[in-house]
């Protein structure tokens, strides 16, 4: 990974889902750089743009595609409730 992009596509892959750091302070402290340098987009801050912060440093960040059929949005509501009653696993949503 060379660069993170939040709502500017720049490849065919996407951020979705959870972001895992081996330390804690590694997000603390890119988070604090992406606010110092007030890396926002359309006035907010996004988890993906402390991954930059983390690549100026030289930290290896790691990808772990997924197929498409294992992804479950959670942006809703009712995808939270059909998430909860095993749909997604069913292929019922």
């Amino acid at each position: 990974m060379v660069e993170a992009a939040e709502k500017n596509p720049i490849s065919y892959d996407a951020m979705a889902g959870f972001t895992w750091f081996r330390r804690g302070g590694d997000f603390v402290t890119a988070a604090q750089a992406m606010l110092r340098k007030d890396a926002q987009v359309n006035g907010n801050f996004f988890i993906s743009l402390t991954l930059n912060e983390l690549i100026l440093q030289q930290k290896k960040i790691g990808v772990v595609p997924i197929d498409a059929r294992q992804y479950m949005p959670l942006k809703s509501r009712q995808q939270v409730m059909a998430y909860e009653r095993g749909a997604f696993e069913t292929g019922t949503v």
